[in-house]
């Protein structure tokens, strides 16, 4: 069913109001959107007879309900429509909707740290190899601990959910890192006004 779409009002509704704490808002508008699940009403069949489910996140990323990316994997385009709605942009956390582009954006802009030489916390972006040894997924850290990072996650299982890694899983490839309040060139409050 092509109608069955959503309007950016419509999903612009399920989002809470950004407080100006960058990584408190990510997680927020991350948990806000637990639950969701890609449309089994509206779809696409694929080359392989697989289908995919037009999201709310993949709407958003390429700019229209007919976009490509509203029936593309969408783990990346959620969180960067969770960056997005939280306040942060593109100037001060880039975007993506893809894990590779997504590292080598964030590489250039110094906030991509490897998994080894990073103590994780609520806010950061973390990048996963699920299959094949290489970073193919992607969350949002929403608490960590000395041994576990709990996370929000889209397009896992078809929906957005909640998952729990163990921090020296080599699943865990890297991080994206939120540009600290330290550097006001880079802090996400400061871009904003």
């Amino acid at each position: 069913n092509p109608d069955a779409v959503e309007t950016q009002e419509d999903w612009e509704r399920t989002l809470p109001t950004p407080t100006g704490n960058a990584a408190a808002d990510l997680v927020a508008a991350a948990k806000s959107q637990l639950g969701y699940t890609e449309s089994t009403a509206n779809y696409r069949v694929n080359a392989d007879g697989s289908t995919s489910g037009y999201t709310r996140y993949g709407a958003w990323y390429g700019g229209g309900n007919s976009s490509d990316f509203a029936y593309a994997q969408w783990c990346a385009s959620f969180v960067s429509f969770c960056l997005h709605y939280a306040g942060i942009t593109a100037g001060t956390f880039p975007y993506s909707a893809g894990c590779a582009d997504w590292i080598a954006r964030l590489n250039d802009a110094g906030l991509y740290v490897p998994a080894q030489s990073h103590t994780p916390k609520a806010g950061d972006v973390v990048f996963l190899a699920m299959h094949d040894g290489e970073a193919d997924h992607v969350g949002i850290v929403t608490e960590a601990d000395e041994t576990t990072i709990q996370t929000i996650e889209g397009n896992l299982n078809n929906a957005v959910a909640q998952s729990e890694h163990s921090i020296d899983s080599n699943k865990i490839v890297g991080y994206g890192v939120l540009p600290s309040a330290d550097d006001p060139a880079k802090d996400p409050a400061v871009a904003k006004a």
